[in-house]
């Protein structure tokens, strides 16, 4: 998953915007830099879940560390929507970016590869569209995700 990781987020034209990008214009975290704020949170929670294999956690924390790299293309660290975020939602351009980084993974491990996916993916409570979640681990990001916005917002 270390490889993997790099290969996403290793790129100047991600690395940089990931550290300066809101998670929000008008809701969590919406400063300059509350992206990765918000990440590491999503990430420390569910690190701390009882998953039953490290295979489990691997894939939880990378699903949560990645889990809104789109914004990158769509909020930038002047507080201000992008053109493409005018057009595209953030979860589409998170499978944008990871593409690389996905296809070189599938090429080793389609499984792994397919269950990032799915996490970024399926739909949350209460959503018309996507595939139900099939896996607790994709249960436990979205709700690390909710329970981090939610956070910050009653912290304000």
């Amino acid at each position: 998953m270390v490889n993997f990781i790099a290969d996403v987020l290793v790129p100047i034209d991600v690395c940089i915007p990931f550290t300066q990008a809101p998670a929000s214009l008008n809701y969590h975290h919406n400063n300059p830099g509350g992206l990765l704020e918000h990440t590491v949170e999503v990430a420390e929670i569910v690190a701390e879940l009882p998953f039953k294999t490290q295979v489990e956690i691997d894939l939880a924390i990378t699903g949560a560390l990645l889990h809104d790299i789109g914004k990158i293309k769509s909020m930038d660290g002047r507080m201000s929507r992008m053109e493409t975020g005018k057009w595209v939602d953030h979860g589409a351009l998170t499978l944008e970016i990871c593409s690389y980084g996905l296809a070189k993974l599938g090429k080793h491990n389609s499984l792994f590869a397919n269950i990032l996916r799915h996490i970024w993916t399926c739909k949350s409570p209460g959503a018309r569209y996507g595939y139900e979640s099939k896996l607790v681990i994709a249960d436990a990001v979205q709700l690390a995700d909710r329970f981090s916005a939610k956070k910050a917002i009653n912290s304000l």
